[in-house]
């Protein structure tokens, strides 16, 4: 697949709470699979006062996926109370 049929994003999942386990957090977010979707690097970050966020990215193919990622395609990690909020650090096309 060639690089301009896909969009780099850094997405920011915050977690829930100080106690989430952020090893756990990059794991339950690869899970989400679709075709189309490659999940890259990962790291913790700070983000706000005090919960601890994971940032990781991901590409996506224009042609497999048009409009991105689904937005239900993270409630579970919501349900389960690993995160409360999911921001979009960059984008790239």
């Amino acid at each position: 697949m060639s690089e301009e049929k896909k969009i780099a994003l850094i997405y920011i999942f915050i977690a829930d709470n100080e106690n989430v386990d952020i090893g756990g957090l990059d794991k339950a977010v690869r899970r989400v699979k679709m075709d189309g979707l490659e999940w890259g690097y990962s790291d913790k970050i700070q983000e706000g006062v005090s919960l601890p966020s994971l940032q990781i990215a991901c590409k996506i193919d224009k042609l497999k996926l048009p409009n991105g990622i689904p937005e239900n395609a993270f409630d579970r990690l919501k349900q389960d109370g690993l995160i409360y909020r999911i921001d979009i650090k960059s984008k790239s096309v």
